[in-house]
């Protein structure tokens, strides 16, 4: 199994790309020149990205291991998931099955839901992205 991150920073990479693209195409539209005026993006809200971003970084995995012949599966996760008894062998017994069936688990946390981090808490040991 491979725990993962990285949804948040291909969602925001993703969503930039598509604003930009936006700002351009409606400014050529709005002022009818193809000279464009310098475009900043807004700041990207964490959960937003990660929403945008959890699709390619799961296709990014499915393409690695199609060449290896091996199938993927999604798991993602909260702390709830983990404190919650019921939640917790529940879990157990998805990764269990998976495992058996010679398919790999990714799992992540799901960002889209979890509360915003705490900025730098990562460089302190803190946990960023729990629930």
């Amino acid at each position: 199994m491979i725990v993962t991150s990285g949804a948040v920073a291909f969602g925001k990479q993703r969503l930039r790309h598509e604003i930009l693209l936006s700002q351009s195409v409606r400014q050529a539209l709005h002022s009818g020149q193809n000279q464009l005026k310098e475009m900043s993006v807004p700041v990207l809200e964490a959960r937003a990205c990660a929403a945008a971003g959890q699709s390619g970084l799961m296709a990014l995995y499915e393409t690695m291991f199609t060449q290896y012949s091996t199938c993927t599966a999604q798991i993602l996760v909260t702390n709830l998931d983990f404190h919650d008894e019921q939640k917790r062998r529940n879990l157990n017994s998805t990764l269990h099955e998976l495992l058996r069936m010679n398919i790999v688990p990714i799992i992540n946390t799901n960002d889209a839901v979890v509360p915003p981090p705490v900025p730098n808490s990562d460089l302190q040991g803190g946990n960023v992205g729990t629930a």
